[in-house]
Order: structure tokens, then C-alpha cells, then sequence
């Protein structure tokens, strides 16, 4: 078996993890595509920290398990109308939100019913 050996960026305790216990992200068109994240056996947070290209590559080699990612954002397709919301707005529907009927005068009757 290979091994990794680190330290938790949370805990700072040394962390020996199998391969198949790695997670290797490739993200698309990011300035540091790779992302190492493992669950620390010591303080059992997630942990993630960037890798650089040749990095991903020697783990991929040494049996971490690929995950390729692509976080751009999804373009708009759906336009709005109106005006923006402001913030008068969102005290105004909170307030409806609290009273008694509020959801279903704001949301047209029984909500179970559908």
C-alpha cells in the first residue's frame, strides 16, 4: 500500500493516509487546478488543499481517486423583470412571513394540497 504523509492544516497532527483515502479534484481553468481533500483521523474535519498540476499527477499516479470539477458559473439564461429587490422589500416580506396567515396569503392557500 502507499501512503501520504501530512500534517492536518487544522489540528497539526501528523496524518498518514492509505491512497484510496484521498480525494484529488481537477478543477477546469482555475490557477491551481488541483485540490488534495482527505478527512483528518485525528480531528475528523475535512481538509482541502491545493496541489499543483505535477502534484495531481504523482498521486493520480499513486492511487488517489480522480474527480474532475468545473465550478464556472452557469450563464443566465432566464432574464428578470422589474426592479431589483431592496432591502424595504425584504423587511416587508419577512414581516408577512411571521404574521398568523402570512405564507398562505403569500403563497395562494394550503400549501399541502398540491
Amino acid at each position: 500500500m502507499t501512503f501520504l504523509t501530512t500534517s492536518c492544516a487544522g489540528c497539526s497532527a501528523p496524518v498518514a493516509l492509505d491512497m484510496s483515502c484521498l480525494l484529488v479534484a481537477v478543477v477546469k481553468d482555475d490557477e491551481v487546478p488541483g485540490r488534495l481533500a482527505y478527512i483528518c483521523p485525528a480531528c475528523r474535519e475535512l481538509r482541502c488543499e491545493f496541489v499543483s498540476m505535477a502534484n495531481v499527477t504523482a498521486l493520480l499516479a499513486a492511487g488517489g481517486t480522480a474527480m474532475h470539477v468545473d465550478f464556472r458559473l452557469p450563464e443566465l439564461v432566464h432574464q428578470t423583470s422589474g426592479p431589483p429587490l431592496t432591502a424595504d422589500d425584504l423587511i416587508d416580506f419577512h414581516a408577512e412571513l411571521t404574521t398568523a396567515d402570512g405564507p398562505e396569503t403569500l403563497f395562494g392557500g394550503d400549501r399541502g394540497a398540491q
